[in-house]
C-alpha cells in the first residue's frame, strides 16, 4: 500500500516575475508529486504578467490569491489564510520573502500547522527591522532556509538568528537549450554593428544602477563599439537617465524596459555587468553564466560564491566605478577570455546550481523535518 501524498503549503508575497517568485514556481512545479501535494498561496491578488501563474497552472498545482495591497491587509490576510489551512491541512509549510514568512507563520501557528520553513532571500541592508523581527517571531519556525553562505553569515552576525536552525538551499537556473536566437543591435536603439553590455534587473537603490553608468563613462572611451544595454524598469528610471545625460554617455546607454526576452539578451550579450549593494544570490547573474556569458559584478552577498571559483576577476568591490570600468575594459577588449570564462561559468551552473538540485534540497530538508 503506498504512502499518502504529503501536502506542502507554499507561501508567496506576489507572483510578478522576479529571482525568488522564479525559483518558488520552479519549487513548487518541480516537486516529487509521488511524494508531495503542493498548494500555492499568494498574499497579493493575480499577476499583471502572468508567465509564473501560467507555469504553476500548466503543471496542475491550485493557487490562492488574497489579494493584499497594503501591509495594513496583512490582518486580514492572516484571517484568510487561517482558514485555508485549517480546510487544507498540510503538514508543512515553506514560505518566501519576508511578508510571506510573516503571515505564513502565524496563520501556520493558529492553525497548528508545523513544521514551517522560512525564506531569507536577500541581506537585507536597508531594513535591518526585518531580520529583528524574524527573531523575535521566529519561535515556531523549524528552520530559515538561506539563499546563500553570505545571507545565512548575515542573518547570524546582524540578525541573531540561531545558527542550528539556518540552512543554505542556493538558488537554481535551467540551461538554456540548443542555440538562442541573437537580437540585431537596432532592436534594442543601436547601430548596427555594436556590441553590448547588459544589465537586466530593477532600477532601486539596491541594485546602485548609478555605478553602472558612471563605469561606462570611464570604460567607453577605451572600447568605442560597446554600449551599454539596461533591461529593467523601477523608481530610479529617470534618475538614471538624466545620469547618463549629465555624464554625455546618453547616446550609448539604452533603457530598454521590462523585458520577456532577457534569454535573447543575454544569448547576443558580449558580458553581463551588476553592480548591486546588497544581495542574496542574484538570479540574474545564474542566469547569465548558464548562458554561457562571462561577467563583472560588485562583491555583494552570494557573488563570490557564484563566480569566484571560475575567475576571480570577475568580482569587483561594491560601489566602486574606476575598477568596474577597468574589469569591463579588460573583458570587453578580450574576447576569447570572456568566451572562455563564461564557458567555465555555464560548466559551474550545470555542476552545482540545477533546478534539480535545489529542489532535492528542499525535498530532503522537508523529509527530514516531518521524520523528525
Amino acid at each position: 500500500m503506498s504512502n499518502p501524498l504529503v501536502r506542502v503549503a507554499l507561501v508567496i508575497t506576489d507572483l510578478e516575475p522576479g529571482g525568488a517568485e522564479k525559483n518558488f514556481v520552479e519549487l513548487a512545479a518541480g516537486v516529487d508529486r509521488s511524494r508531495f501535494e503542493p498548494s500555492v498561496y499568494c498574499l497579493a491578488g493575480p499577476p499583471l504578467r502572468r508567465r509564473l501563474l501560467d507555469r504553476l497552472e500548466s503543471s496542475g498545482i491550485p493557487v490562492t490569491f488574497f489579494g493584499a495591497r497594503h501591509w495594513r491587509q496583512l490582518p486580514a490576510v492572516v484571517a484568510r489564510l487561517y482558514r485555508r489551512l485549517r480546510r487544507d491541512r498540510p503538514a508543512l509549510m515553506q514560505t518566501f520573502l519576508f511578508h510571506a514568512n510573516m503571515v505564513g507563520r502565524w496563520a501556520a501557528r493558529l492553525a497548528g500547522v508545523s513544521p514551517v520553513v522560512c525564506g531569507l532571500r536577500v541581506a537585507q541592508r536597508d531594513a535591518r527591522w526585518r531580520l529583528w523581527l524574524e527573531r523575535r517571531t521566529g519561535r515556531s519556525v523549524a528552520r530559515w532556509a538561506c539563499v546563500s553562505q553570505a545571507v545565512a553569515a548575515h542573518a547570524v552576525r546582524d540578525g541573531g538568528l540561531p545558527e542550528a536552525r539556518l540552512v543554505v538551499i542556493p538558488n537554481g537556473v535551467r540551461l538554456p537549450s540548443g542555440d538562442q536566437p541573437r537580437i540585431r543591435p537596432e532592436y534594442v536603439g543601436m547601430k548596427p554593428g555594436r556590441r553590448f553590455a547588459l544589465y537586466a534587473g530593477r532600477m532601486t537603490p539596491q541594485k546602485s544602477v548609478e555605478t553602472l553608468i558612471e563605469a561606462a563613462a570611464r570604460w567607453m572611451p577605451s572600447v568605442p563599439d560597446v554600449d551599454l544595454v539596461l533591461a529593467g524598469d523601477g523608481p530610479q528610471r529617470q534618475r538614471l537617465m538624466d545620469l547618463a545625460q549629465r555624464l554625455g554617455v546618453a547616446g550609448g546607454v539604452h533603457f530598454v524596459g521590462f523585458r520577456e526576452d532577457v534569454e535573447t539578451l543575454l544569448a547576443s550579450a558580449a558580458l553581463v555587468v551588476h553592480a548591486a549593494a546588497w544581495e542574496g544570490m542574484a538570479n540574474s547573474i545564474l542566469e547569465a553564466m548558464a548562458a554561457g556569458r562571462a561577467v563583472v559584478a560588485a562583491d555583494a552577498e552570494g557573488m563570490r560564491e557564484l563566480l569566484e571559483p571560475v575567475d576571480s576577476r570577475q568580482l569587483v568591490p561594491v560601489k566602486d566605478p574606476a575598477t568596474m570600468a577597468h574589469r569591463t575594459a579588460e573583458f570587453l577588449s578580450a574576447p576569447a577570455l570572456a568566451g572562455a570564462v563564461g564557458a567555465a561559468n555555464r560548466q559551474r551552473v550545470a555542476e552545482f546550481f540545477s533546478i534539480e538540485a535545489m529542489v532535492s534540497a528542499y525535498q530532503r530538508l522537508w523529509g527530514e523535518l516531518l521524520a523528525g
